[in-house]
């Protein structure tokens, strides 16, 4: 069973945060330009960026590469980065004036210690490296054993520069050192209610930030979240819900939304080991004709998303417009599958639910009911989910998107992706992703992730219901811009500007 690492972002787990938190009553909102506070739904539990999704991380640690809102990797600390012939050698080459807030200049020395940290940590991707060399004082080449396009995504996604943490598996309780354009204020912040940041004056990039001081302010419950920000205490919220945007555009706020994750169930044991009846893909498929997915997404999340078949969003280099015409609802097609997969009188197949899945249930049940499949729930605690769900080999998620198409596939569809929390391999899609991976021919790679993407519609072992709307909400003293290429659900910090 894979354990689920927090940068992924995981599904419904990320959806019920905020509904498994206290709300409790932030700090008044500032309202000068110099001063930002945002309500969020939950607190940093563990200072290690590699294992954190939370927007304290980007207040405190700059990356190598930044994705842009195009979705193209940018300069950030790296100011360049090549591939030998061999596709085997990354070099990347440094900024110089770049420092840690106690003073420190950042070398490459610092940048292999600091990435080193973030392979020990488990971050994505990391374990493709087989080495970290300095170059010379501003150079850093990591390489790989083979050609693999998904370093680039791995550094973009997670290569936070800090002064590390002595062991990585710990959870840390402060923050590191790091070289970000903020430091955090542990006089100003509350524990549990705030998080407050001032102002890097050091940093090498200030221009890009706006304001001089960037509060958190965590607020569990989402509808006090909506309140703070509508009474003033807050100038923007993160993990709206559906629920809220009407009144927040009736209060003259405005709405931010981005179909950026997919949500659906993940079907883990496609082998049937655990639960024999979804080692049947022609079962799997009743369940994909079975699920009036439109209709759950119109009567719980309101409409605000989009029906897909895909993991792949459309912006995907790996993307295929004719699978989203794959599947539909088809009560009648999935009742014919149910019999011909070798159920006549109907199959009873167990499902794990948590807190999470309340919502949904009904009409899951109703429809699948409704096909001949019985579906026997399984209470599990949101707060054990990840560590039952390899007993029913099928669950809930919710998981977002990378620029690139190729480390997407390996995130969905890899031996060591947490959706494959039954540790099953399926060899051909294994194929397709060697393949991709070798191949250095960008067009031919993506031609494959589109056959692999193709082929596991096919298997029907993820079954998307839709894309469902990120929301945010902010005051008409700022603005935002909303970055849907990186997949963050929460609005970056750097997109926050004082509005004009």
């Amino acid at each position: 069973m894979k354990h689920l690492p927090l940068k992924v972002g995981a599904g419904l787990l990320a959806l019920a945060l905020p509904l498994s938190l206290a709300a409790c009553a932030g700090p008044t909102g500032e309202s000068s330009s110099s001063a930002l506070t945002i309500a969020v739904p939950f607190d940093v539990t563990n200072w290690n960026p590699a294992l954190t999704v939370n927007p304290a991380m980007e207040a405190l640690y700059d990356n190598l590469i930044d994705v842009g809102l195009d979705g193209s990797y940018q300069p950030n600390v790296a100011t360049s980065w090549e591939w030998d012939a061999a596709a085997t050698t990354l070099t990347i080459t440094l900024r110089d004036d770049v420092v840690f807030t106690d003073g420190t200049p950042v070398t490459a020395d610092s940048v292999v210690t600091a990435l080193q940290f973030q392979k020990d940590s488990g971050a994505n991707g990391y374990d493709i490296i087989t080495g970290m060399t300095v170059v010379d004082a501003h150079t850093v080449a990591l390489t790989v054993a083979s050609p693999n396009p998904g370093l680039v995504a791995a550094l973009a996604e997670s290569s936070e520069i800090v002064e590390p943490a002595a062991d990585p598996s710990a959870q840390l309780s402060s923050p590191l050192v790091g070289t970000g354009p903020y430091t955090y204020d542990a006089t100003s912040s509350v524990t549990g209610s705030s998080l407050v940041f001032q102002r890097n004056a050091d940093y090498w990039n200030k221009a890009a930030w706006d304001y001089d001081r960037i509060t958190l302010s965590i607020i569990g419950d989402a509808n006090a979240r909506f309140n703070a920000v509508q009474s003033g205490q807050a100038d923007a919220l993160q993990f709206g819900t559906p629920a809220m945007v009407k009144n927040a555009e009736g209060a003259g706020l405005t709405v931010e939304k981005a179909s950026i994750d997919w949500l659906g169930y993940n079907i883990s044991d496609w082998e049937g080991k655990v639960n024999a009846p979804l080692g049947n893909k022609l079962l799997r498929q009743a369940i994909f004709y079975a699920l009036d997915r439109d209709a759950l997404l119109q009567t719980v999340d309101l409409g605000m998303g989009t029906l897909t078949n895909q993991v792949f969003p459309t912006t995907s280099d790996a993307y295929v417009a004719a699978l989203d015409d794959v599947y539909s609802y088809d009560p009648a097609k999935a009742k014919e599958l149910v019999v011909k997969a070798g159920y006549p009188d109907g199959v009873t197949v167990p499902i794990p639910a948590s807190e999470a899945d309340r919502p949904y249930q009904p009409l899951i049940e109703q429809n699948l009911k409704d096909v001949g499949i019985t579906v026997q729930w399984q209470s599990v605690p949101l707060s054990d989910y990840f560590n039952a769900v390899d007993k029913y080999g099928v669950f809930s998620m919710r998981l977002s998107s990378s620029p690139s198409a190729y480390f997407d596939a390996v995130r969905n569809f890899g031996t060591s992706s947490v959706l494959n929390q039954n540790d099953e391999v399926d060899q051909t899609a294994q194929d397709f992703l060697e393949k991709a991976r070798l191949t250095s021919d960008e067009a031919e790679r993506n031609g494959i992730l589109q056959q692999l993407n193709a082929y596991m519609v096919d298997q029907a072992t993820i079954i998307p219901w839709y894309r469902v709307d990120a929301i945010a909400v902010t005051n008409s003293k700022v603005t935002l811009d909303f970055e849907t290429a990186q997949g963050s659900a929460m609005g970056l910090l750097r997109n926050y500007h004082p509005a004009k």
